[in-house]
C-alpha cells in the first residue's frame, strides 16, 4: 500500500469524486479551498493506492505536532476487505512523530444509525485510537474526538482549524463537553468495571490456584512458597510444571529451557499488545509481567469503559486476576495441609481452563477463523512433531496462517467512511 500526496490533476479529480460521494454536504469544505491550503502547507490531500489502483483518500490539517485526519474514505467496492485498517495503520506510521487526531459522529445519543456509529468507533479503537475528554459541535454535527495521543485539549484542537482553515471555519466549532481528565486518576466506576470484567477469570483462577497450592504442599512446600511463586512467577501452567521441576531436582538450565518452551506462546500474542500498552508509563512493566492467557482475552477486545483511562483499566484487570490466582494458591496450600486425598489429575485443571476460554471466545465472536486455524495447526503439529515438541511449531504455524488471512478477518463495515 502506498500513500501518495495528490498534486496532479488526475489524482485530485479521482479524490474529489470520492469525496463528494462519501461525505454529506453539511460536512464538506470546498475542495478547491483544500487544494489551495495544501499549496500553502497547512493541509495535505493524500491518495491511498496499491498496484496503481486507487483505494481511497485521506485529507489532513496540520498545526504544530498535531495531524488532524479531516476526511478519510475508502472506495465503495473495497469496503469490508481490510483496506481501511491497513490505511489507518499506514497513515499513523507516516505521521508517527505527530499526535494523530480525528472526529467521529457521537455515539452518546440514540440516533437511528447508532449501531453504524458504534461500529465505526470500534474500528478506530481497534486501530490504536482512544477517546479524548471533550466533544465538539462541528458545523452543526456533534462529534467525539479520537487520538493516539494521551494529551489533547480543546484549544489545541481548535488551533488546527484556525491555522489550516482560518477563522471562518474555526468559529463554527463549539465545545460541547469538557470533563476533568481521568488519565492519571482512578475512579470507582473504573475499578468496578474492571472487577466485573474479571469475574469469569476469578471463577477459574481460584479453582486452578487451589489445585496448584495443593500440589505444591504435597511436594513439601508450604504457604510462604505458594505466595512467593504466585506473586513472582505468576505463570499458571508453568507453576504446575515448576512443582515437577522442584521435586525432580532439575538443573537451572533445564528449568530455563522448560520455562521458555511452556511460555513461548506469550511471545506471539504479546506482540499484539505493544501498541495497546504504549504510553502506559510506570504501569507498563507490571502490565507486561501480568499478561496471562486469560487477561489477554479480556484486554485484546479494547472493551474499555467509556471516558476512563484505558491503561488504569488494564492495570486493574491484570491486578485483580493476579490477586485471584494468589488467593487460590494460598487456599490450596492451606487445604493441602489439612486434607488428605489423592491429588492425581489436579494438574489437568489448566487444560480445562484453556478449553473454557476457547469455548467462550467461540461463542462471543462471529469470526471463527482464528479458532479453526489454531485447532488445525495444533493437531497437525501434534501429529508431525509429537506431544513433547509441538508447541513452538504450532505457534509459528498459527502466526503464519493468521498473517496470511488478516484481510479476511478484518471487519470494518461502514467504519471506513469517516
Amino acid at each position: 500500500m502506498k500513500i501518495i500526496k495528490a498534486t496532479d490533476e488526475k489524482r485530485l479529480k479521482i479524490i474529489e469524486e470520492l469525496y463528494l460521494r462519501a461525505f454529506p454536504l453539511a460536512e464538506r469544505k470546498p475542495f478547491q479551498m483544500m487544494v489551495k491550503k495544501q499549496s500553502e502547507g497547512t493541509m495535505e490531500i493524500l491518495s491511498i493506492e496499491e498496484e496503481n489502483s486507487f483505494l481511497g483518500l485521506a485529507i489532513f490539517a496540520y498545526d504544530k505536532d498535531i495531524a488532524l485526519l479531516d476526511y478519510f474514505a475508502i472506495s465503495d467496492e473495497l469496503r469490508g476487505q481490510g483496506v481501511g485498517s491497513r490505511a489507518i495503520k499506514a497513515l499513523q506510521k507516516i505521521y508517527s512523530g505527530k499526535r494523530f487526531v480525528l472526529e467521529i459522529e457521537t455515539t452518546k445519543k440514540p440516533y437511528k444509525d447508532l449501531e453504524m456509529r458504534q461500529h465505526r468507533k470500534a474500528f478506530y479503537l481497534r486501530n490504536g485510537l482512544h477517546t479524548m475528554d471533550f466533544d465538539v459541535n462541528l458545523f452543526g454535527v456533534e462529534m467525539e474526538i479520537l487520538s493516539n495521543a494521551d494529551h489533547l485539549n480543546y484549544e489545541e484542537y481548535l488551533d488546527v482549524y484556525k491555522n489550516a482553515c482560518g477563522l471562518k471555519y474555526a468559529d463554527k466549532i463549539h465545545l460541547i463537553k469538557q470533563v476533568e481528565s481521568v488519565e492519571k486518576g482512578i475512579t470507582k466506576n473504573l475499578i468496578k468495571t474492571a472487577f466485573i470484567k474479571s469475574l469469569p477469570v476469578m471463577a477459574g483462577y481460584i479453582v486452578l490456584g487451589i489445585g496448584f497450592g495443593i500440589l505444591l504442599k504435597k511436594a513439601g512446600y508450604g504457604l510462604f512458597w505458594a505466595f512467593l511463586m504466585s506473586f513472582s512467577i505468576y505463570a499458571g501452567s508453568m507453576q504446575y510444571v515448576t512443582v515437577s521441576l522442584l521435586t525432580s531436582g532439575a538443573s537451572l538450565i533445564s528449568a530455563a529451557l522448560t520455562a521458555l518452551m511452556v511460555n513461548a506462546r506469550h511471545l506471539f500474542y504479546g506482540i499484539s499488545m505493544i501498541d495497546k500498552y504504549k504510553d502506559a508509563g510506570k504501569k507498563e512493566p507490571y502490565l507486561i509481567f501480568a499478561l496471562t492467557d486469560e487477561t489477554y482475552s479480556l484486554l485484546c477486545a479494547d472493551d474499555y469503559p467509556e471516558g476512563e483511562d484505558k491503561h488504569w483499566y488494564s492495570f486493574f484487570v491484570s491486578l485483580f486476576d493476579q490477586c485471584y490466582w494468589i488467593t487460590g494458591s494460598l487456599i490450596g496450600s492451606i487445604l493441602g495441609s489439612v486434607i488428605t486425598f489423592n491429588t492425581a489429575g489436579i494438574d489437568f485443571s489448566m487444560t480445562a481452563l484453556f478449553v473454557t476460554v476457547f469455548v467462550e471466545q467461540w461463542l462471543t465472536t462471529k469470526n471463527h477463523l482464528p479458532a479453526i486455524a489454531g485447532l488445525l495447526c495444533s493437531i497437525g503439529c501434534l501429529l508431525i512433531f509429537g506431544a513433547d515438541n509441538f508447541l513452538i511449531p504450532t505457534m509459528i504455524a498459527i502466526t503464519i496462517v493468521l498473517s496470511l488471512c488478516k484481510n479476511v478477518m478484518d471487519t470494518e463495515g461502514g467504519a471506513e467512511n469517516e
